[in-house]
């Protein structure tokens, strides 16, 4: 599915506008949902498939697009859409993936994993490759700050993509290596917009399936899975010795992440 082809659909430049602050809630909503209760209409699965795929990537595209700080109606829409429901003729509720729609966001994690294949330290990785990445990150970082923690059912829990994140940035690097800014940004932003649940994720030491969540090469001695408090404070620490990196936008969303996670450590 091409970014054209995204670009051109009525679910994302409905989105776009509404994301910008140029539309209402309502009538965002409306022609967001449109072509998927089209297709309902017309009962055909792969129609509902395929226009749910139209949906989701239309959220992450607007999503890795909008500066971070500005992704606020962004999440407010994603809130607002689950709590539709999506009906049959009949009346009665309809899933997909055994998922309902829109609450349960069926296949949204799959559309999540498929956008996951960036890397920002990767050779030939520019700014302007770099800052969508940083966004998505954010986006994930908010949507898993409205999750529950510990429950590993939640549509919204991408916990996964906040320790991959974290170790590609603070636990990968040789020591002889030059750190990559754009996987610091990209770090730090899940301190920004999602600490709390990272520290409570770390206390209840949250833990993964084989190697998924293993340490980086600068650790790999460490037998972690997942998230623990020793974990914590080996980013934080990691976190301190960049505070006053050379990339005056990495310095400054390091130095918000140290504060977030002081403050949640002190509360």
């Amino acid at each position: 599915m091409s970014s054209k082809k995204i670009h051109s659909r009525s679910e994302f430049t409905a989105l776009k506008e509404f994301s910008a602050g140029g539309s209402d809630a309502a009538g965002t909503l409306e022609k967001f949902t449109e072509p998927l209760r089209k297709a309902a209409g017309n009962g055909n699965e792969d129609e509902i498939s395929d226009a749910l795929a139209y949906e989701w990537k239309s959220i992450l595209t607007v999503a890795e697009n909008t500066t971070h700080s500005e992704q606020s109606h962004l999440i407010d829409f994603v809130t607002r859409l689950r709590k539709e429901t999506l009906k049959s003729s009949s009346g009665g509720a309809i899933s997909h993936e055994g998922g309902s729609i829109w609450t349960d966001l069926p296949t949204f994690g799959w559309q999540v994993r498929e956008a996951w294949g960036f890397s920002p330290k990767q050779p030939g990785a520019d700014e302007a490759s770099k800052t969508p990445y940083v966004n998505q990150n954010a986006f994930l970082a908010r949507l898993t700050n409205m999750s529950t923690a510990g429950d590993a059912d939640d549509t919204l829990d991408f916990s996964l993509y906040a320790l991959w994140s974290l170790r590609e940035a603070l636990e990968d690097d040789a020591p002889e290596e030059t750190p990559g800014y754009g996987a610091i940004r990209a770090a730090a932003v899940w301190m920004i917009y999602s600490a709390e649940k990272i520290w409570q994720l770390s206390e209840a030491e949250k833990a993964f399936d084989g190697k998924l969540a293993k340490a980086g090469r600068k650790f790999k001695d460490e037998e972690w899975r997942g998230f623990n408090n020793d974990r914590w404070n080996v980013w934080k620490d990691e976190f301190r010795k960049l505070a006053k990196c050379p990339d005056p936008d990495a310095t400054s969303l390091v130095q918000k992440a140290l504060q977030n996670m002081e403050n949640i450590q002190k509360s």
